[in-house]
């Protein structure tokens, strides 16, 4: 049985080091991002809140099938907004990027800057 626990514990633990990283992927482009401490962790769920440039906040479910907006307050899970969410098939983004720009014009801008910046490096 102990083996199992730790297998699960492993488990939760790799959903939220896969949500830091894509914390860590984005933070050139928002104010604040940190993996919640506060809502579940396991295998198949982890939570990021995310506050804009826009200042605006958000809770970003990842799970198995991507990130889904749950909230637009951190460390919370608003029912109504994630089962219609998950309803209606909209506000679930297979790629962090994807949602970030769909949520902040201004990390789109960065982004873009980002990717400019880059290849201006290479010629």
């Amino acid at each position: 049985m102990e083996g199992t626990f730790d297998n699960q514990e492993n488990q939760a633990q790799s959903m939220a080091n896969e949500a830091e990283q894509f914390a860590t992927e984005i933070s050139y482009g928002v104010k604040y991002v940190k993996v919640s401490d506060k809502l579940e962790k396991s295998n198949t769920v982890a939570h990021i809140n995310i506050t804009t440039l826009e200042n605006e906040n958000w809770c970003i479910e990842l799970n198995t099938q991507g990130f889904l907006i749950v909230s637009n307050e951190l460390d919370t899970i608003d029912n109504s907004t994630k089962l219609n969410n998950i309803l209606n098939k909209t506000n679930l983004f297979e790629t962090i990027e994807s949602l970030m720009f769909n949520i902040s014009p201004l990390f789109c801008k960065k982004f873009n800057q980002m990717v400019s910046d880059k290849l201006s490096k290479i010629n």
